[in-house]
């Protein structure tokens, strides 16, 4: 009998650098990246584009974006939303979370939209997550002592390193 085990991920955040954090799976990491499931699509996120990474979060996929809010008295809160109605906005930043009310807001740049993918940029192609090296050649050899020329076309494949 056979027992097939299903591959291990461990729930992970990260936060890039532009404060956008991302709930998801931790599929593997190296010296300088991480392989990170988002929705069902793996994304290699280098390490030094990466404000923090937190292997201690448990949940299902979640995404939310950082936003700011200018106040009349001038002072700037730099935060996540994560409530808002008709007369006030709750942020949580790094000091906790922070009831605001609109009347007392000068100037907002919030980020509303949840559960976006990670930059495309990000996303590792199918011919990536294979982690094959393919190539194609063609080969003409012609004898010096003799009259015979060989045509040859060949496929190569190799494991990337």
């Amino acid at each position: 009998m056979i027992l097939i085990f299903p591959f291990s991920l461990f729930s992970a955040e990260i936060e890039l650098v532009s404060g956008d954090k991302f709930l998801g799976k931790l599929v593997s990491e190296d010296e300088r990246s991480y392989l990170f499931r988002f929705q069902d699509k793996d994304y290699r996120i280098p390490k030094s584009e990466l404000e923090r990474f937190d292997k201690d979060k448990n949940g299902s996929d979640f995404s939310i974006g950082l936003s700011k809010v200018r106040l009349r008295n001038q002072s700037i809160i730099v935060g996540y939303l994560i409530e808002e109605d008709q007369d006030r906005l709750i942020l949580q930043s790094q000091l906790g979370f922070i009831n605001v009310e609109k009347s007392k807001i000068e100037k907002s740049e919030l980020n509303r939209e949840k559960n976006f993918p990670p930059p495309k940029k990000y996303l590792v192609s199918s011919l990536e997550s294979l982690n094959t090296f393919l190539g194609l050649g063609y080969g003409i050899y012609r004898s010096p002592n003799l009259d015979i020329t060989l045509n040859q076309l060949y496929l190569n494949l190799e494991p990337h390193i």
